[in-house]
């Protein structure tokens, strides 16, 4: 019997992705179980899975596999916590439906991304909240996970004093789904600010912000100019308009990443992000993060970083093929091909 018959058995089949992406066939799993057993499925008949929702902000080289996992139809959001302030959602869930979700609730989700939660999980990119919130890595409090070799584990807890145990959830967040896909997330919810304004400087003056008492919580740079994002009370607000004649408005929901042919990233000095960034003549944007620094571009960086974008070799360290075989021991996550000259 052709595999094909096996995975039919357990869901219907659609056709498949082309392009940059390529599958033989697509599945859509509406539960849980479903997910666990086609990859279990694949184990057994050694297939190759690529986890996506909408698969419209693919990153990395070019991929090919057997079944395309398409995780559109869990779109569920699980719960909001006001008393311990999490809310909880599946990864086909739009991050622009979530955030405002939870902003009409009186909260701020500081992991923004103009994709899927699932999308956001796998990129872990930096948004506009980056500079003081850090990563979606940084916000995720627990995740419901099933691993390359199909197990389903619960990772972390929806408050910070009962996370305990391995920071497996962590470790997949920005893997590319690589070591194994997110059935469930919960992160850390803030209270909504009054305002939030942002102010157009030159990047020496985003430089001083950045290690000012003022605490911006973004920042964006450009070659020439950067946009610094601050939220506070009214109050505060009102002493940031004596101190900045350039100040307007800020909306999150009109955020959304450039469309660049490149994204790079480098790991810096922890507060020296923005002399890091201008080490490097580039044309585009650049979001800075707690030590992180990601270029996008339409020019390849000729920089030693982590290529996110774009058909550059994927770098592998040691301890991620430690982790990948630990928990996708027969390869099904293979999502990208990782020559062996490539480790470091």
């Amino acid at each position: 019997m052709d595999w094909k018959d096996h995975l039919a058995k357990l869901t219907p089949l659609k056709e498949g992705l082309k392009g940059k992406v390529s599958t033989e066939v697509n599945v859509t799993p509406s539960s849980f179980e479903e997910v666990e057993e086609i990859i279990r499925l694949a184990n057994a008949l050694n297939l190759k899975i690529y986890p996506f929702v909408g698969n419209s902000r693919h990153f990395g080289p070019s991929i090919s596999a057997n079944v395309g996992v398409d995780f559109s139809s869990l779109n569920k959001i699980v719960e909001l916590s006001e008393e311990d302030l999490y809310v909880t959602a599946q990864p086909g869930v739009s991050m622009i439906e979530l955030f405002s979700y939870v902003k009409k609730r009186g909260f701020l989700l500081p992991s923004f991304y103009d994709g899927s939660l699932g999308g956001m999980l796998g990129t872990n990119l930096p948004g506009p909240f980056s500079t003081f919130f850090g990563y979606p890595r940084d916000s995720i409090l627990m995740g419901i996970i099933v691993t390359g070799d199909g197990k389903r584990i619960k990772a972390g807890g929806k408050t910070l004093k009962f996370s305990s145990g391995y920071k497996i959830h962590k470790l997949l967040t920005g893997s590319l789904g690589w070591y194994g896909t997110f059935l469930e997330a919960t992160f850390k919810i803030y209270p909504y600010p009054d305002e939030m304004v942002e102010v157009s400087v030159s990047p020496n003056d985003a430089q001083q912000l950045l290690r000012s008492e003022l605490r911006p919580i973004g920042i964006i740079s450009f070659k020439d100019r950067a946009k610094v994002i601050f939220e506070g009370s009214s109050s505060y607000v009102r002493e940031l308009e004596k101190r900045f004649t350039s100040i307007s408005e800020w909306r999150p929901e009109s955020f959304r990443y450039p469309n660049k042919k490149f994204i790079t990233s480098i790991s810096v000095t922890r507060g020296e992000e923005l002399r890091y960034l201008y080490d490097y003549p580039f044309e585009g944007e650049a979001f800075l993060g707690t030590g992180y620094v990601r270029f996008f571009s339409d020019d390849k960086m000729q920089i030693n970083g982590i290529s996110e974008k774009g058909d550059i070799p994927i770098k592998v360290s040691k301890s991620s093929l430690l982790v990948k075989n630990a928990l996708d021991p027969k390869w099904v996550m293979h999502t990208v091909e990782v020559n062996p000259t490539s480790y470091v």
